[in-house]
């Protein structure tokens, strides 16, 4: 009888722990899935500012040469 309570607090303990285990790792998992497609996010986000800013550095300089343009 004591063995048995014993085979069933042991089953019962590696129950626990091995949810414990697969919930841990499968929350790690699931932030390092979400951080990749932050990353990658980020930097699409920064090339696409990368382009902007050289849309607005050409824009300024269109606008100096129709200036230089109109004063002619």
């Amino acid at each position: 009888m004591l063995t048995q309570e014993i085979k069933e607090i042991v089953k019962w303990t590696l129950v626990v722990f091995t949810t414990g285990f697969i919930g841990y790792f499968g929350k790690y998992l699931g932030k390092l899935i979400i951080s990749k497609f932050h990353n990658q996010k980020s930097i699409k986000s920064k090339y696409e500012y990368k382009i902007e800013k050289k849309k607005l550095k050409l824009e300024k300089k269109k606008l100096k040469l129709k200036e230089k343009l109109e004063k002619c």
